[in-house]
Parts: structure tokens; C-alpha cells; sequence
């Protein structure tokens, strides 16, 4: 069976994907982005840094999954943009590591989005 963009289609079949490593942040703005690459995202934190929701065209979405290992210089993540941002708080302590779910919604160009972080310690 093919998958097409125009058609509805029920997946009965399980599937992986790839994980995008953005390598070490260690200072400025970090932006996921799905446009080009997976839905599934790694950094390690390096320093300080600020996390933000990615730019969207008008009626679109996306959803993507963010993992976070502190390293020895870690630095406090701060975060600009989203609508909403709730779970756990960031920390610094080397070997601390973090599932962070992004939903991004532009309806008619006003961006709604949604950070929820989970500390996995």
C-alpha cells in the first residue's frame, strides 16, 4: 500500500523514526524546526540558552518531541514565544534530562503554542 497526502488512509502498521541530534547549545536562541529533518529532536545543554516555538505558515501545524541532556556546563534554559509552557522546571545538573512535547498551531496567522516538559530523574 502507498500513503498519499490526498487520500485518507488508516495506518494498522507501527514506525520509527529518525532523530534529529542539533548537537550542544550553548548560548543564544534555540528554534526546532521540522522543515527539514524528523519530528523528533536531541540537544544537550551546554549553556545558557532560550528555547522557542518554530514559526509556522498561516493554518498550519506541527507537533515534535524534544530531548534534553544536561552536560557538566549546563546552563538555565529559559523560554520565549509559546503560549503556554507548564510541567516540570528546568535545572542544571549534569546528567539530568528532559522530554519536552511542542505543539504549534497557526490559525489565520496568530501562532498558539504549547511547551510541556517532563524531567526524566
Amino acid at each position: 500500500d502507498i500513503l498519499k497526502s490526498n487520500e485518507t488512509a488508516n495506518l494498522t502498521a507501527a514506525y520509527t523514526a529518525a532523530i534529529d541530534d542539533d548537537g550542544t547549545i550553548t548560548t543564544g536562541t534555540y528554534t526546532p524546526t521540522t522543515a527539514a529533518g524528523s519530528n523528533y529532536k536531541k540537544i544537550i545543554n551546554g549553556g545558557a540558552h532560550t528555547i522557542t516555538p518554530p514559526a509556522l505558515a498561516s493554518n498550519t501545524a506541527t507537533t515534535l518531541s524534544l530531548f534534553i541532556v544536561n552536560n557538566a556546563s549546563a546552563g538555565a534554559i529559559t523560554t520565549s514565544g509559546f503560549t503556554k509552557v507548564n510541567g516540570d522546571a528546568f535545572t542544571t545538573t549534569n546528567g539530568d534530562e528532559f522530554l519536552c512535547r511542542i505543539e504549534v498551531f497557526d490559525i489565520g496567522a496568530t501562532e498558539f503554542s504549547l511547551l510541556n516538559v517532563v524531567a526524566m530523574q
